[in-house]
């Protein structure tokens, strides 16, 4: 497919069809988006026996902090036609045990999604060894990993995976904004300064990180799989920086 069949391909689509778990801090379906969410709403817990999995009604709201409805609105705006489930690991400070991300992480591995967010990330190192099994086990299980790098600039696993598509935050102005960097592990880029988020109650409020970067791209990342037919992880990053070279941002909003 050339550059510009590829372009217009990705921006046509809507991320149908395509199934993403989103692991992070819950949702509220008072966000817009969220309101008539196709998805399902889990709350995980560690204990003695193993993983803990809780499905919640729909209408419940479960988000402790804001940060995981704004990173599904990300998503949801980039594919509003993709069905996301939610699973809630943070707590109300955004933090979780490392033990849990990656019992979280197995868990939605065996669930048949094409993409899994990760939004957050641990600098664990005594976890890394079982990450990185369960990150590998998702690429040659054609499941994307789309992971939020630092936005300290320090370590953050599995975002510094090449296994990942790992996402840092830059500036632009659409939902569509990806930028490539070579030679980089980091290798994606997504908005992520000064995002505007339809909150509750007609609120709108601007936030800014790798975190909302990553929405963004995994949203990208369901049109392409949208457009390719299959979700091999490859193909998916391949197609992503080709689409990130193809487009021109300034033209964007037109074509949309």
């Amino acid at each position: 497919m050339n550059a510009k069949r590829l372009k217009q391909s990705v921006m046509l689509s809507t991320g149908s069809g395509v199934r993403i778990a989103v692991l992070d801090s819950g949702i509220d379906p008072g966000f817009p988006l969220l309101a008539q969410n196709r998805g399902k709403n889990f709350v995980l817990d560690q204990s003695e026996k193993g993983l803990e999995v809780r499905e919640c009604p729909p209408e419940l709201p479960t988000d402790t902090s804001g940060h995981g409805s704004c990173v599904q609105s990300c998503i949801l705006t980039a594919a509003p036609d993709a069905v996301v489930d939610h699973y809630r690991i943070l707590d109300e400070f955004n933090n979780c045990p490392s033990r849990l991300l990656c019992l979280a992480l197995d868990h939605v591995l065996e669930k048949n999604y094409q993409i899994v967010n990760l939004s957050l990330g641990t600098r664990n190192e005594t976890v890394i060894p079982w990450l990185v099994s369960i990150v590998k086990r998702a690429y040659e299980t054609n499941v994307c990993l789309v992971a939020a790098s630092s936005n300290i600039g320090n370590s953050l696993f599995p975002g510094r995976f090449t296994y990942a598509i790992s996402v840092a935050a830059g500036e632009g102005n659409h939902p569509l904004h990806i930028g490539f960097h070579p030679n980089q592990v980091v290798e994606f880029s997504g908005w992520g300064v000064a995002v505007p988020i339809q909150a509750k109650n007609g609120r709108v409020i601007e936030v800014s990180g790798t975190s909302y970067a990553s929405g963004f791209v995994t949203g990208i990342a369901a049109r392409v799989i949208e457009t390719l037919g299959h979700s091999r992880p490859l193909d998916v990053k391949v197609t992503l920086r080709d689409f990130a070279l193809a487009s021109d941002l300034r033209q964007v909003s037109a074509l949309q």
